[in-house]
């Protein structure tokens, strides 16, 4: 006879069972074990790749460089020979160079056998703003250092800027950039068209000098000639200062054009010293 079963008594392979939640531990026991032996293999593999001698920086090319020295740049990047590529900043070592009075901009950039290139648009000063500190004016209008005139005398001295006291780092007036963009612009454009006079103008000016209500007046040498602009209307105005010139050069009275004035719509007035009469 078939011995009955205790239907009381509950099967240890059943779901939710004593060894249905040993088998789960056991499961979930390895995959532990299978993650925390992918993360050693890698956190070895990482650090391998970072250790790796492949991915050493072996060169530092420097482009564009014209007044800014070599050395400066490798200063500035503060990145040491045979630095892991992985583990530079690009944008950080950019800002850095940015920083820097003489460049405008800086382009950052790895490439293939461990060269890191370095691309530098410098700034260009067009004049040396002397209220107060000598400081150099770049395309933008923007005051990035400090200069010693003597090493600058290639560049136009603005001498007056209204009330404005500029300082590193500023941006001169709005308008007074864009009368003087004018007139070197202009200026340029007509020597270029042939106006001898007025090509040599550009390197007699040794003054600018700038007021918000009264405009532009120029010094030029040698003899310190006055040259009142104003404001807008630059070309009439430097055509007008052209014949002027050459009028004035041709006058048997005229000892020494002292000063014009071109701010008018048709017409300039003149100060001259006067050659003295001659007897008969």
């Amino acid at each position: 006879m078939k011995k009955k079963g205790n239907r009381y008594r509950k099967d240890p392979n059943r779901l939710g069972g004593p060894r249905h939640w040993l088998r789960v531990g056991l499961f979930l026991a390895g995959i532990s074990a299978l993650v925390l032996a992918a993360g050693v293999t890698f956190s070895r593999a990482y650090w391998a790749v970072f250790d790796s001698s492949l991915l050493a920086l072996r060169a530092v090319d420097v482009k564009g460089l014209v007044r800014v020295d070599r050395r400066t740049v490798l200063n500035t990047l503060g990145v040491p020979r045979d630095a892991n590529m992985l583990q530079l900043h690009l944008d950080d070592l950019r800002r850095r160079l940015e920083a820097l009075p003489w460049v405008r901009s800086a382009e950052v950039r790895l490439e293939p056998q461990g060269r890191l290139v370095v691309s530098v648009v410098e700034r260009r000063p067009t004049a040396l703003v002397m209220v107060g500190t000598p400081l150099l004016m770049d395309e933008d209008g923007t005051l990035f250092a400090e200069a010693k005139p003597q090493e600058h005398l290639d560049l136009p001295f603005v001498t007056r800027l209204g009330e404005e006291t500029p300082q590193v780092g500023s941006r001169v007036p709005a308008r007074f950039l864009e009368d003087f963009r004018d007139f070197m612009e202009t200026l340029r454009a007509l020597a270029d068209e042939g106006h001898s006079r007025l090509g040599s103008l550009r390197s007699a000016v040794s003054e600018i000098r700038w007021d918000p209500g009264d405009g532009t007046t120029l010094v030029l040498n040698p003899r310190g000639l006055t040259v009142h602009l104003g404001r807008g209307d630059c070309r009439r105005k430097l055509l007008r200062l052209e014949r002027v010139l050459e009028a004035a050069s041709r006058h048997p009275s005229v000892s020494e054009l002292l000063g014009v004035d071109l701010d008018f719509r048709d017409q300039a007035r003149l100060r001259a010293r006067l050659a003295a009469a001659r007897g008969i």
